[in-house]
């Protein structure tokens, strides 16, 4: 099931195996080199993306936070601007909405999108940013839906159920827009993908704030490598994992 959004000649090729976009595949075969699918594994890797790769990667980042930042603002402008004129101010709630979904989603997806695809060859594109929009918004915004809805739920259970859901459904946006998965299809591959893997994304997860006090530590410059490093973990282990499962015996 492809995502709705996707237009001619991006639909996704059933002869690709997983974890390959399913639009032009990426410059790299096989992952170029071997990731442990562990917190280690993954941060050292994601480290020394980041020191061979810093400034693309930064580049990428900035593009993609100024166009988030102009569509939001767009967005929660004109909503502004209609709630002053109808004065109707739940317009504004709207619009706050409506520049999350349309503009700090995507952007994001887009974003990870761009680390996986750097994790996988070494290089990123800036338009890459926008494999959202072109793919499957719709289905991008649906699986967010979904995906916050469940960890919601969970979250009411004693906490820890929301916990767990979010951890394994944390492939799902890179699900969606790399293979061209559906909302539904992108949530139970991500269950699937991820299991075994709970603890090591609790880790990782966890591994976010010594590596932000690192980043405060080397005279707050270090900010920007340790977000890169963090923004790259999820992307990471993704490519790991895809990877390995790959390889087991009866992909072979």
């Amino acid at each position: 099931m492809a995502g709705s959004g996707s237009g001619p000649g991006t639909e996704r090729n059933p002869s690709l195996r997983p974890g390959w976009s399913y639009g032009p595949p990426p410059a790299g075969t096989p992952l170029q080199a071997v990731i442990e699918p562990t917190v280690g594994g993954v941060y050292g890797h994601a480290w020394a993306t980041v020191r061979e790769r810093f400034w693309g990667l930064f580049v990428v980042g900035l593009v993609a936070t100024i166009i988030g930042s102009l569509i939001g603002g767009a967005i929660t402008g004109i909503g502004a601007l209609i709630a002053a004129t109808t004065e109707v101010e739940v317009v504004t709630v709207v619009a706050q909405l409506l520049s999350q979904v349309l503009g700090t989603w995507p952007i994001w997806a887009g974003v990870q999108y761009a680390n996986l695809q750097t994790v996988r060859s070494g290089r990123a594109e800036i338009d890459d940013i926008f494999v959202a929009y072109r793919r499957g918004l719709a289905s991008l915004i649906a699986a967010q839906f979904l995906t916050t809805l469940l960890v919601v739920v969970g979250l009411a259970l004693l906490v820890v159920p929301g916990i767990i859901v979010g951890l394994r459904l944390s492939f799902v946006t890179l699900l969606v827009v790399d293979e061209g998965l559906g909302p539904v299809e992108a949530i139970g591959e991500s269950w699937r993908r991820s299991a075994g893997f709970g603890w090591t994304l609790l880790g990782i997860g966890l591994m976010a704030f010594p590596v932000v006090v690192v980043g405060l530590l080397a005279l707050v410059v270090g900010l920007i490598p340790a977000a890169m490093v963090i923004a790259l973990a999820t992307p990471t282990m993704f490519a790991s994992v895809t990877e390995l499962q790959w390889r087991q015996p009866h992909h072979e």
